[in-house]
């Protein structure tokens, strides 16, 4: 164990540093290290790391089982911010494949995980993920709002740097899709944003994608409704009378997130009670 977590240490010095080469070495060594050892706390840590190096140096495929693997076992040790982080890299992933409805889904779900401990962090990288999923599929007015949200908050949380290349490189892309008049606009209009409002600016972002994000085909009954795909996923189980506990067993997710979902569903549906909402599924043919 204590070999594992020195090479992952180095690993983690190497990817701080900008090495992504070397630290993906490092990971890929500590990883069956630290796999040998049973610790899943540590070999959770090293798979995200490693999946995050891959994804970096622009292998989203082989990024995917291993962030994949890290969500399994932070799941299964409530550990709600590796979640969260895992979540927002697992969508990086989906966006750089194209799937632009999965990495919705997947960066609204890394924001309630972020909001289940309270860290606005994580919030915060999923919010700025939305931002390009917007500017890929067309709307870059909120993307603009949006990401203009997200340097405000990070800025007040004490831990920025304007120069991050990912984040200037998000900042290009906006002000070319509007011209410097309309971004300046949009992008001083979201900093404006109070820091606690970013989240919800961004869960607003993620509904207006739903029906861009999809595949262009008719729309399901769900879709019609502005249903996400893990909403219906929650949807179809509570309307088999499953609890929370056991959607959140079957779906391998917390408990507090399936009670956002539960939510979303009742404000997107118009109803208040698990019984109406059931039978407007059943009636409406939403599962």
């Amino acid at each position: 164990l204590a070999l594992g977590r020195a090479t992952f240490g180095v690993g983690e010095a190497r990817s701080f540093n900008g090495d992504w080469e070397g630290a993906a070495t490092s990971f890929e060594e500590a990883v069956p290290l630290l796999r040998r050892a049973g610790d899943p706390t540590w070999l959770a840590n090293a798979v995200a790391s490693l999946g995050d190096m891959k994804l970096r140096r622009g292998d989203a495929a082989g990024a995917v089982p291993l962030i994949d693997e890290a969500i399994a076992i932070f799941r299964t040790r409530d550990d709600a911010c590796g979640v969260g982080y895992a979540l927002r890299d697992r969508a990086n992933a989906a966006l750089a494949q194209g799937d632009h409805a999965l990495a919705v889904q997947l960066f609204v779900e890394s924001i309630a995980a972020g909001g289940e401990i309270g860290d606005q962090l994580i919030a915060l990288d999923a919010a700025a993920g939305l931002a390009v999923v917007a500017l890929a599929l067309g709307p870059a007015k909120p993307a603009a709002r949006l990401l203009g949200a997200v340097e405000a908050a990070k800025e007040a949380s004490g831990f920025w740097r304007p120069d991050i290349p990912d984040h200037l490189a998000r900042i290009a892309s906006a002000r070319a899709a509007l011209g410097e008049e309309a971004f300046a606009a949009a992008f001083e209009g979201g900093r404006a944003v109070p820091p606690a409002r970013v989240a919800a600016e961004a869960i607003a972002v993620a509904d207006g994608l739903a029906g861009t994000a999809a595949p262009a085909k008719e729309p399901s009954a769900a879709e019609r409704a502005g249903l996400t795909t893990r909403e219906v996923d929650v949807l179809r189980l509570l309307a088999e009378g499953r609890s929370d506990p056991e959607i959140a067993a079957t779906l391998y997710l917390s408990p507090r997130t399936v009670q956002w979902h539960v939510a979303n569903i009742f404000r997107k549906v118009g109803l208040r009670s698990r019984t109406a909402v059931a039978a407007h599924a059943a009636r409406n043919g939403l599962v």
